[in-house]
């Protein structure tokens, strides 16, 4: 999956490898923005790499089930891992 950051906003959930300050950061840096919450103008919602006991017994989170409906509704919200997230910082 091919995510760009530059000129997106983004939301962080889970438990990533690191601090979410860090995380937004790196968007920033980068010409993106971070928001707290997911809203019909997040483009990305990226969901921490660290178990959850609560996704183990196929429970979401408000930020995941807010992207769902948002999806569901027509935004373009998209949710993506901590690994898609990275590959795109990267490059």
């Amino acid at each position: 999956m091919k995510i760009t950051i530059q000129n997106k906003s983004f939301c962080f959930t889970g438990r990533a490898g690191m601090k979410r300050a860090d995380l937004a950061a790196i968007v920033v840096s980068r010409g993106g923005e971070v928001h707290k919450r997911v809203t019909r103008a997040t483009d990305y919602l990226v969901v921490g790499g660290k178990d959850s006991k609560r996704w183990a017994y196929r429970g979401f989170g408000n930020k995941i089930l807010r992207a769902r409906y948002l999806k569901a509704q027509g935004y373009a919200v998209r949710i993506v891992s901590e690994r898609d997230f990275w590959k795109a910082a990267a490059g």
